[in-house]
Formats: C-alpha cells, sequence, structure tokens
C-alpha cells in the first residue's frame, strides 16, 4: 500500500489536480479518507516489486503540499485510519470505492525521484 496525504496548507489537491490535468489524465478514483484539517488521503495497492519511500515536508516528486506514505522498514510512514479522531474530529471516508492500483503517472515520477536521490 501506498498513500498520498494531500495538505489542505500546502494546496495539496489542487497540486494534484493540475498535475493530473497538465499531463491528461484523471484525478484517481480511489479510497479517500478526509483529514480533520480537510485535508485528503488517497490509497493506493502497488505490486511487490515497487518500492516507494515516504518522502514528506515538499520533497516529493508530484509537488508541494503532497507527502507520500509508503511501506519500509526504515523509509516506510503510515496514514491515520478512517474512524480515528484527533482533538474530537474524525478521519472520514468520503470515496468509498476499491483501492486502485497506483497509477503509472504517478508512480513514475515517484520511483524516478528515488532513483535520483539515491546514494
Amino acid at each position: 500500500m501506498v498513500g498520498l496525504d494531500l495538505d489542505v496548507a500546502g494546496d495539496g489537491p489542487a497540486v494534484l489536480a493540475a498535475l493530473a490535468a497538465r499531463l491528461g489524465e484523471q484525478w484517481p478514483d480511489t479510497l479517500t479518507v478526509q483529514t480533520p484539517s480537510g485535508g485528503l488521503h488517497l490509497y493506493f495497492r502497488v505490486s511487490g516489486d515497487c518500492t516507494i519511500p515516504s518522502v514528506s515536508r515538499g520533497r516529493t516528486a508530484l509537488g508541494p503540499g503532497i507527502d507520500v506514505r509508503g511501506p519500509g522498514q526504515r523509509s516506510g510512514g503510515y496514514l491515520i485510519g478512517p474512524g480515528s479522531a484527533v482533538d474530537g474530529t474524525l478521519y472520514v471516508i468520503t470515496r468509498d470505492v476499491p483501492i486502485l492500483q497506483l497509477p503509472d503517472w504517478i508512480a513514475d515520477r515517484l520511483t524516478r525521484s528515488r532513483a535520483h536521490t539515491a546514494p
């Protein structure tokens, strides 16, 4: 699993929408959770041979306001699950649809970014 954390403060949803439009792609219709701050978590499946580490603080190849949460012992991250609460505000499922395979247009940027930053 890989999650995209679209922060509302960094305008993550608009950044992802603009990237999709620029590439002629559609907004991914996958399981989506709204965070207490108004941001979004988008959930994706990845194949076993695709390793995408967690990246945050504006360093992702997708643009500002978009953090990546991927598996891994040293590079892993997490998203708080739907139904959880922070300061009394819930993480709420807003698109209750099957979890999509990570679209190539997103995976290509994340794996290419990793290749350029690897030691």
